[in-house]
């Protein structure tokens, strides 16, 4: 199967195309302004919304442009405030993760990362540890707290 291969479209000729599927632009400079500065593709996933069931490419009666706006900006605007939250959890969840990592194996990455603190017995064991070894040697050569505790230490903690 071939995929069709999509072309540019100005704002002007995406409002057009919106138009021709029952869209409504009560504020068509408005309009012309965000598609210029939010691409189309990150607009589209909220059309399904605002659609008649029976056919995908009409929207429903009075659909307004705005309508399609004020979902990507609503949805814009939950992110960010989840995103507070979540970052939230994250350091926690890593703190506690820390907190028990560190109490029972010690702080320096010989110990806790020692073969012998795993189930050896799971295949992906020691992929995962020569992964964690990798992406630890490399970071520690790209980000100067990692090489300046290394070098103070001896280790990574």
């Amino acid at each position: 199967m071939q995929s069709m291969l999509k072309e540019y479209k100005t704002a002007d000729e995406l409002i057009t195309i919106l138009e021709s599927r029952g869209m409504f632009f009560s504020q068509r400079l408005v309009a012309k302004k965000t598609l210029n500065e939010i691409n189309y593709f990150f607009l589209k996933g909220y059309q399904k919304l605002l659609v008649m069931a029976t056919n995908e490419k009409k929207y429903k009666p009075n659909c307004d442009f705005n309508e399609l706006i004020n979902l990507y900006f609503f949805d814009k605007a939950l992110k960010s405030m989840l995103l507070e939250y979540l970052l939230d959890i994250e350091q926690k969840i890593k703190t506690a993760i820390s907190n028990v990592v560190s109490s029972n194996y010690g702080v320096r990455d010989s110990l806790y990362l020692n073969r012998n603190n795993f189930d050896i017995t799971r295949p992906y064991v020691d992929k995962v540890l020569m992964d964690v070894k990798k992406q630890r040697r490399n970071y520690g050569k790209r980000n100067a707290a990692v090489k300046y505790y290394k070098n103070k230490y001896g280790y990574i903690h």
